[in-house]
């Protein structure tokens, strides 16, 4: 689209949105629409060119940062996790351990992700997932007495909710052929994605 369409059909609302996944966290229709708007306000596009082409021609931080505020409208919706737990997810699906913080976001790992999680149904993923925690618990013995600590009962049930989540997620995404676009809190719109095929690349070279 030109950037003049873009901001008029974004204003009047008339910009057709994928559908959401009622499963999964998406931003409302007019927060989204407001983080791009408030974006071409502040970075003064030719209107008469293609969003694209005219992105070539600003800083690159501000062009990713453009497309990755596209990315949030068009997103079917998104899983997110503490940095911390995702260890437990991601370990008890390729079932080794992740040595690193930055293997988080490595595209060896997902690779293994991708073809791990079909060996699980959702609710074997879920009980794995609260099996794994459990274990940790107790060796660096911590209680997993609800009566000692009364947010036993929580944490587990929200390791239940983002297991089951992040296997909804993925199956949907690569039953679809969804691209997936992986970061993290703080992190700067350029690096989103995996390894080198981040939105820097996607900006230079197209998918």
């Amino acid at each position: 689209m030109q950037v003049g369409s873009l901001v008029s059909a974004l204003e009047s609302g008339s910009l057709s949105r994928p559908e959401g996944d009622s499963r999964l966290r998406r931003s409302f229709d007019i927060d989204a629409a407001a983080e791009l708007l408030d974006w071409f306000e502040e970075n003064h596009l030719p209107v008469d060119s293609g969003l694209l082409d005219a992105l070539q021609n600003i800083g690159l931080i501000a062009a990713c940062e453009c497309i990755l505020l596209c990315t949030h409208w068009a997103s079917r919706g998104h899983w997110e996790a503490w940095e911390g737990r995702s260890f437990i997810y991601l370990e008890t699906m390729v079932g080794y351990s992740v040595e690193h913080v930055d293997n988080l976001y490595s595209s060896a790992l997902w690779k293994d992700v991708s073809t791990s999680f079909h060996g699980f149904t959702e609710k074997e993923y879920s009980e794995a997932v609260v099996l794994n925690w459990m274990n940790r618990r107790e060796e660096i013995d911590a209680t997993l007495d609800q009566n000692a600590d009364p947010h036993i009962l929580p944490t587990m049930g929200a390791h239940q909710r983002n297991a089951k989540t992040l296997h909804h997620a993925l199956s949907r995404a690569l039953d679809e052929d969804i691209f997936l676009l992986l970061g993290r809190e703080h992190l700067s719109p350029e690096k989103w994605g995996l390894d080198e095929v981040n939105i820097a690349h996607i900006l230079a070279q197209g998918l």
